[in-house]
């Protein structure tokens, strides 16, 4: 092999050991992006449990105060409900986890939810409750969202970390491997020929 053609190989052999460099900063920046994502997600899905249990207790409380209602104002619990469906609007924006986009979702409120016609306290009571009710529901719906994209975020990092160590590491290793060796074989066999050439001006 000639002189250019070695220099030629110990260039590859830089391009592979800067690209093991590259591949190795990569592995480390996204194990660090897992376990962040991990402690996110643990968070959500804390926060989540505890959205659904405060859910439930306002489910059971709101119930109780309809059934109430019913039995005592049936015909003005139903004429308040009709006049309390208009005031409520749902807004979807966008919101930021961990650097990822998650759906956020918002009760609006037009107006005062209480109507004011054949309204009571205790109506008032049972519409108030269903609308917290309802403002609790749309946080679940978006934390549930949150701690969806959150683990789709988990999986793909994963897959890209395993990529790199399983992979693409391994490769880069084994062949800055075979470059060496296939060096070190070259400069043996040139150092021979130098010594032969050596050897044969000598006995000249």
């Amino acid at each position: 092999m000639s002189s250019e053609q070695l220099k030629k190989t110990r260039i590859e052999l830089q391009d592979r050991k800067a690209q093991l460099n590259i591949a190795d900063t990569g592995k480390e920046l996204l194990e660090d992006r897992i376990g962040a994502l991990i402690e996110a997600y643990s968070k959500q899905v804390v926060q989540l449990y505890r959205t659904r249990q405060k859910l439930s207790l306002l489910g059971v409380e709101a119930r109780k105060s309809l059934s109430l209602s019913r039995a005592i104002d049936r015909k003005n619990l139903a004429l308040a409900a009709m006049a309390a469906t208009n005031t409520l609007s749902i807004e979807v924006k966008s919101d930021n986890v961990m650097g990822i986009v998650v759906p956020a979702v918002e009760l609006k409120t037009k107006e005062d939810v209480k109507p004011t016609i054949a309204s009571s306290e205790l109506i008032d009571k049972t519409i108030d409750q269903f609308r917290q009710q309802l403002e609790v529901l749309i946080d679940f719906a978006s934390q549930e969202m949150a701690v969806i994209e959150l683990g789709r975020e988990i999986r793909k990092t994963r897959h890209r970390f395993n990529a790199l160590e399983k992979i693409l590491i391994p490769e880069l290793n084994d062949q800055i491997k075979q470059i060496m060796l296939s060096l070190e074989e070259k400069e043996r066999d040139e150092f021979s020929k130098l010594r032969i050439f050596i050897k044969s001006v000598g006995q000249e």
